[in-house]
């Protein structure tokens, strides 16, 4: 390991500073018990050193209008980071939480139904990872939401969809926008004119 970026050391704790990636890895101490017995104890950790995304998640979307039972679709992107961001969508402020059962087995992120609450009916729920093919090899996550709009997911006309991303404890950035309902607007109605008749004697 390069001395340079050992710091602050002693029996007892090393600190590493100004780390690369590259010293991702597994970590270990050894603890020796003095003579006669002379035993032996060692534990291993993995560190991860991340790199954060290049920027805050980025939302997509078909449109910004919708009518009552339009299919939203929208995509997520959290791109070239390590290891890939974690993926979190809101709506209206209430996190997206989900499930998947597919033979009595609940699985990991995948396609899956998700049911938030009684607003949303429909959700459909899929994350991928993408990883550059440059010497780098950061890595992109992507999440597609789906869901069926209702009208009590607009308050006064306005839904709040939002994404965060997170590398653990150390990076956190949230992107959100704002769609609108496209509702049938009331149209005036006027009462027919009344046509005055003036008579000469």
């Amino acid at each position: 390991m390069n001395k340079k970026i050992i710091s602050e050391s002693d029996n007892k704790s090393v600190t590493l500073r100004s780390v690369q990636r590259q010293l991702t890895g597994y970590y270990e101490c050894e603890v020796s018990a003095d003579a006669p017995l002379f035993d032996t104890d060692i534990k291993k950790m993995l560190i991860i050193v991340t790199e954060k995304p290049e920027t805050s998640p980025f939302i997509n979307v078909e449109k910004t209008k919708y009518s009552e039972g339009d299919i939203i679709k929208a995509n997520c992107t959290s791109y070239k980071g390590y290891p890939a961001a974690n993926l979190t969508w809101f709506i209206n402020n209430q996190e997206v939480t989900y499930f998947v059962l597919l033979n009595d087995i609940y699985l990991p992120i995948a396609e899956i139904i998700i049911i938030t609450n009684k607003n949303v009916k429909i959700v459909k729920y899929f994350t991928q990872i993408i990883v550059s093919d440059t010497a780098e090899r950061l890595e992109t996550s992507r999440s597609t939401l789906e869901l069926l709009t209702t009208s009590n997911l607009f308050s006064k006309g306005k839904l709040t969809l939002s994404c965060e991303a997170t590398q653990f404890n150390l990076y956190r950035k949230r992107t959100e926008i704002n769609l609108l309902e496209d509702a049938p607007q009331l149209a005036h109605v006027l009462s027919p004119a009344r046509s005055s008749s003036h008579s000469s004697t």
